[in-house]
């Protein structure tokens, strides 16, 4: 059985284990470090250790843990290796505790939902003002003005829905991750249903570069204990924020959009491959939080792979899977062909396309991403997992050879029975 914790192949990783070893000083049978050189290499060693997906977020804190113990002497890798998973081990001994992130999002208008669950995630929409948690927690955060204004981070709200995500986590960076995921997941969700109507403008190249998405992440998120108390004297900041489109304006009514966000996100959760379509909606919604047209690009072709799963296939493949999806499938594998162009020129040429074609290229981007995400959550309760999703794309968009194929298998199924 593979260990949760592995090294990756072509690092040297005795000699990262020594880079942490010559920053580290034990004194008193406590760990301290030179904070520039440990600042330099532990981002190194993190991506030289290969983490399970039972592990996920929480593999930094385990490699922390590892390298803060004193009596480990980082001259052993599998030693290191083992002392991770140990670490792991005492994480998941101990309790979760509750936290709540505070954040805002590009809407105004009426209320779409009161809130949405994901396992032990809860997003609270639109909390009143008079709530006493969420004064409380806008109260702590006016003490982080001062900081904030020193950085440049905008504290105004206009324009803005206020959010409250309830999650149980390890430590506040743990809830910082998982609230944001949701989020994201959720923004994503809105996000597909509003872009799913947008159309090629053909004189974007007269307007400065913005960001796809019209649900976007507030300027700055702090995570604050289940009374409103700051869990910690700090903020996280969005460095893609700017933001000067009109808030989202849905045609419904609320409550015909509440209807339709809330039965997506059902049928997201009750979905045989909800990890598949979680991961799909983060690179999407993240990809057109991009102001920059090349990485929106690339956000949106990594999400294009994973979905495909593609990741280690030719290019071709990509765009062979993506096509079937589409009533049209001759003319979506040209788009599909076009974009897997554009990406490899981005990537390989540095060419990035031309102003007169930033938006098409994108909005073409953005329909295969969509109708993939659309896909998997309407037809996922068909899978048992993406292989036999995958298997699906695979098959021939020859009838007749279908057909037969069809034929042979259930003579291969009779003949099993002799």
């Amino acid at each position: 059985m593979k260990s949760d914790f592995q090294w990756e192949d072509g690092f040297d990783r005795n000699f990262l284990l020594s880079k942490i070893a010559d920053c580290r000083t034990i004194s008193g049978g406590k760990c301290s470090f030179k904070a520039m050189d440990y600042a330099f290499w532990l981002p190194v060693l993190n991506s030289a250790i290969r983490d399970s997906k039972l592990v996920g977020s929480l593999k930094s804190l385990c490699v922390k843990g590892a390298i803060a113990d004193p009596t480990v002497k980082l001259n052993d890798p599998q030693k290191f290796l083992e002392r991770c998973r140990r670490a792991f081990d005492d994480i998941g001994k101990r309790k979760k505790q509750k936290y709540i992130m505070v954040c805002y999002i590009t809407y105004t208008g009426p209320k779409l939902f009161n809130r949405i669950a994901d396992g032990n995630c809860r997003v609270c929409w639109q909390p009143k003002y008079n709530n006493r948690i969420f004064a409380k927690a806008l109260a702590a955060r006016n003490s982080l003005a001062n900081i904030l204004s020193t950085k440049g981070v905008s504290t105004h709200s206009d324009g803005l829905t206020a959010l409250l995500v309830h999650v149980d986590a390890h430590s506040f960076e743990h809830a910082h991750e998982q609230a944001t995921n949701i989020v994201d997941r959720l923004r994503g969700i809105l996000n597909l249903m509003v872009n799913s109507n947008r159309l090629i403008n053909p004189f974007s190249r007269l307007a400065k570069p913005h960001a796809v998405n019209r649900f976007r992440i507030g300027p700055y998120r702090t995570i604050h204990h289940p009374d409103g108390s700051l869990a910690t004297q700090m903020f996280w900041y969005e460095p893609r924020w700017a933001h000067d489109q009109e808030s989202v304006k849905f045609a419904e009514t609320a409550e015909s959009t509440k209807t339709n966000i809330m039965k997506w996100w059902k049928r997201t959760q009750s979905n045989a491959l909800r990890d598949n379509i979680a991961d799909g909606l983060l690179r999407y919604c993240r990809a057109l939080d991009q102001h920059d047209t090349d990485a929106a690009l690339l956000g949106l072709w990594s999400a294009l792979e994973n979905l495909t799963g593609t990741q280690k296939e030719k290019y071709d493949v990509t765009v062979s899977r993506i096509a079937k999806l589409f009533k049209d499938h001759p003319d979506a594998r040209q788009i599909a062909l076009h974009v897997k162009l554009r990406r490899n020129s981005t990537i390989h040429a540095a060419r990035s396309p031309a102003n007169d074609e930033v938006d098409a290229v994108i909005l073409q981007a953005e329909m295969l991403v969509s109708q993939i995400i659309f896909f998997y959550i309407k037809n996922g309760k068909f899978f048992r997992s993406q292989q036999e999703l995958i298997d699906f794309l695979d098959l021939s968009m020859n009838q007749q050879a279908l057909i037969r194929r069809k034929e042979i298998i259930d003579h291969f199924i009779e003949y099993q029975k002799r």
